[in-house]
């Protein structure tokens, strides 16, 4: 014998002509075209489905899917990231770029970026303020970006180190190439003033794509 084929049956009729194959199961493949329809199928081994429509499913060892896009909100899909081996140092007080980085774009408009940027903020005579632009725009705040390096005892003259931490969503609701970079800007320009970024740390910048 070889497969056998089951069309257009119900769940009871399956479960009686599934009783009588039982003994043979391992020996002979089985193949259920539909529709049918069972309230409660538990099935054991490897199983091959083309086309699934379910309520609620329980994979209790492995998924794996092929083809298009199967349409699992909060699935990570594409992962970037940027880091680097050196310091970075910026000494202006407009929002500068620095060589942490990445030009990518979404596969699919409804889906989003998470965004997570991590490092040491130091700060020498005045704050200093850490951001991440997608393009021209500024994922923070206009003048102090998304973090910063801040004394709280003497906040103009103090040096300071801050781990930065920092994890966002940036949805762009389209397909276009962004570049993604990591700006610093200091409070001041004095002689003397600097902020460094990645001292004592490797910088890094990670940005996931999740499916919406």
């Amino acid at each position: 014998m070889g497969q056998c084929k089951i069309n257009n049956f119900t769940a009871g009729q399956i479960f009686v002509l599934l009783c009588t194959i039982c003994i043979s199961k391992h020996a002979f493949g089985l193949t259920l075209s539909g529709p049918f329809i069972a309230t409660d199928v538990t099935v054991g081994g490897d199983v091959t489905v083309n086309n699934l429509t379910s309520s609620s499913l329980t994979v209790t060892n492995s998924l794996i899917t092929s083809g298009a896009t199967i349409g699992l909100p909060g699935r990570i899909i594409h992962t970037y990231i940027s880091s680097a081996t050196v310091y970075s140092e910026v000494d202006y007080s407009t929002w500068t770029p620095i060589g942490i980085s990445r030009e990518i774009s979404l596969s699919n408009s409804n889906n989003y970026f998470r965004i997570s940027l991590g490092g040491n903020l130091w700060a020498d005579g005045t704050p200093a303020y850490i951001t991440i632009f997608r393009g021209n725009t500024n994922l923070g705040d206009t003048d102090f970006g998304l973090s910063g390096a801040i004394s709280s005892n003497n906040p103009g003259n103090d040096v300071v180190s801050k781990s930065v931490g920092i994890t966002i969503v940036d949805k762009p609701n389209d397909i276009n190439q962004y570049l993604y970079q990591v700006n610093i800007r200091l409070q001041s320009m004095a002689d003397g003033n600097v902020a460094l970024f990645g001292i004592y740390s490797v910088p890094y910048l990670l940005i996931e794509e999740i499916e919406q």
